[in-house]
């Protein structure tokens, strides 16, 4: 830990902001700029004598990001294992007309479910109870296994399923005999960080964070004869991706913008990555987004990598650059876009993918 994730945490949003900028000649960081309003700038010793108490505030950052990629990795090996290409393809037999096939799936759905609530405890424990923080081969083993040999799926009144994905503000109206629908929603992504063009140095900058995600099941009162959702668009030019919305049911923030880059002669920079936005509200899951990717710069060879943008839980944000070019947009729904590159010309962050609403209704007989 350094003094710039001390900054991070003691003066949020502070830093993303571009309100307080650093610089790091050898191996010292140092405050380039300060600009935090109603503050005096406290010294790199200040600084430093902070790290002990916030430590545990980081570490427990890092964890949280680090276990949703380690749960990603599982789903999909989990998957692979199990001859699919994919968790939602593994996921999309949930709708076939087999009913072992069938049962299999929404047996991998429930224990996904349960991977995901275990994490959530083991967080809460870390925080309530002063737990440890796990290593990743710990984390692993304190996961619920998936059960073999599941049972075929039994229909309880519910005579189909149907699949919708909506990638526009619009009205939701129910299917006919809906029973219940299982939602998930993710907002827009945040773009990447702007990149300074200068005459002899470089710029690299840092990486959009991507939206949170929120899902849950809602039964057919709770929704009602129809409902607004609202789409949240990708960020663009350094801005905080929107925010998407089921209804009053359930809401999530946009990714963050990655900061933007100065261009640096003779001397080593970074700019950090959108952090992670707030988390979601309403869904029995609700899973912050993951935070961007940060750059380097290096002003005496005027070479380096900009900030990655952050994948979602769709998939892949914008890829970083290593050469001047705007930033990468962001790919799958709700992912960041990517840090920009500069050397004379400047260049522009890739704006945030859009997010999106995913529903699966469950539907019962009409007569």
């Amino acid at each position: 830990m350094n003094i710039i994730e001390v900054c991070v945490i003691e003066y949020p949003g502070q830093v993303e902001a571009g309100n307080i900028t650093f610089r790091q000649p050898g191996n010292d960081i140092l405050i380039d700029t300060w600009n935090v309003a109603g503050v005096p700038q406290p010294t790199e010793a200040y600084l430093n004598s902070l790290i002990p108490s916030l430590l545990p505030t980081y570490l427990l950052n890092q964890f949280k990001s680090q276990s949703i990629m380690w749960i990603d990795a599982l789903l999909l090996s989990t998957a692979i294992t199990n001859s699919f290409e994919s968790e939602l393809d593994f996921i999309s037999y949930g709708l076939s007309t087999n009913l072992q096939e069938k049962g299999t799936a929404r047996n991998y759905i429930a224990w996904r479910d349960a991977v995901n609530a275990t994490r959530l405890s083991i967080i809460a424990g870390i925080q309530n109870n002063g737990n440890p923080i796990p290593t990743q081969s710990q984390f692993l083993a304190l996961l619920p296994a998936i059960p073999s040999n599941p049972p075929a799926f039994v229909p309880t009144g519910i005579i189909s399923v149907k699949s919708i994905l909506v990638t526009s503000t619009s009205t939701y109206t129910p299917s006919t005999g809906l029973v219940g629908a299982y939602v998930r929603i993710v907002g827009g992504g945040g773009a990447g960080g702007n990149a300074a063009g200068g005459t002899l140095g470089g710029a690299a900058a840092g990486g959009g964070s991507s939206a949170s995600c929120s899902e849950g099941y809602f039964t057919a009162a709770q929704i009602g004869a129809s409902l607004n959702i609202t789409i949240g668009a990708g960020g663009t030019v350094g801005n905080q991706g929107g925010t998407t919305s089921f209804g009053s049911l359930m809401s999530v923030p946009g990714g963050l913008s990655g900061a933007n880059s100065a261009n640096i002669l003779l001397a080593l920079a970074c700019a950090l990555g959108g952090a992670s936005p707030a988390i979601g509200t309403g869904g029995t899951i609700n899973t912050q987004g993951t935070p961007g990717g940060n750059s380097c710069i290096n002003g005496v060879v005027i070479g380096g990598v900009s900030g990655y943008g952050a994948p979602s839980y769709f998939g892949g944000g914008g890829q970083s650059r290593t050469s001047a070019g705007n930033g990468n947009a962001g790919g799958a729904y709700g992912s960041g876009g990517g840090g920009a590159f500069a050397t004379t010309a400047a260049t522009t962050g890739g704006i945030g993918a859009p997010g999106c609403v995913q529903i699966l209704e469950y539907i019962g007989p009409t007569s």
